[in-house]
């Protein structure tokens, strides 16, 4: 693969800036624990059901359907648990990942019910520090040619941990202010708007310069994803030809 990152910063400039500190904003990058979106479903629930058995406060995973979480097969509360019998506990793995922060606090003031979150952006791995590719190569390059809305690459940093990544706007979730770690490095501030207006593209589906000639950010990553589009066009035409 090309210098995806050199390519990228050549088009829409340097991406990072530092940030000394420990404040939380919009655009600061912090180590953040996040979720996955389970493939299967643990359920946990008690070795015997019966609340006088003394293996009743010994639990074990059950593999069970996502059509039968919460409540739909199971008629009693685990009240050890705090679990009423319309809800569930269920198994999931998490990750520590570098998150971008889009939003100030979602909590405002004299509001007893919201926690002290923040709107963030999750990284997912594209390339490893071990330079192995974790997705199909042509895959990799398509998101660093900016050809999926709903993927947002960002060009290699230390502090990111990988050599190539990309934030995936549809997992973007409230994260607690005690679950975000600051980095002390932000994205730059034209960074940060072009992926707010990224964020605009992946919920309306448009990225269309000519409704507002005065949107020089929509103009920049309209260009940039022409131009880095119709270059890997070549760059893999050429590939063809010379095997």
């Amino acid at each position: 693969m090309a210098d995806l990152s050199s390519d990228l910063v050549d088009c829409l400039g340097d991406a990072y800036a530092s940030f000394p500190g420990s404040s939380i904003k919009p655009g600061v990058i912090c180590m953040a624990i996040v979720p996955y979106v389970p493939k299967q479903y643990y359920r946990i629930i008690p070795v015997n059901s019966d609340p006088a058995s003394e293996d009743h406060k010994k639990y074990i995973p059950q593999a069970v359907n996502p059509a039968n979480l919460c409540g739909a097969d199971r008629k009693f509360p685990i009240k050890d648990l705090n679990i009423d019998s319309s809800e569930d506990l269920i198994l999931v793995k998490i990750k520590k990942r570098p998150v971008i922060v889009v939003s100030h606090s979602i909590k405002e003031p004299d509001d007893a019910y919201n926690d002290d979150s923040f709107w963030c952006v999750p990284s997912y791995t594209l390339v490893d520090d071990f330079f192995k590719a974790r997705l199909p190569p042509d895959f990799i390059e398509d998101v660093f040619a900016l050809k999926y809305r709903a993927y947002f690459p960002l060009p290699y940093h230390p502090t990111m941990h990988d050599r190539e990544c990309m934030l995936r706007l549809d997992r973007i979730q409230p994260v607690p202010r005690h679950l975000l770690q600051p980095t002390e490095l932000k994205l730059s501030d034209a960074w940060q708007r072009y992926l707010y207006e990224w964020i605009k593209f992946f919920l309306t589906g448009k990225l269309d310069v000519s409704e507002n000639k005065e949107n020089k950010i929509a103009e920049a990553l309209h260009s940039a994803r022409q131009l880095l589009l119709e270059e890997l066009v070549k760059q893999r035409s050429s590939n063809q030809d010379t095997k």
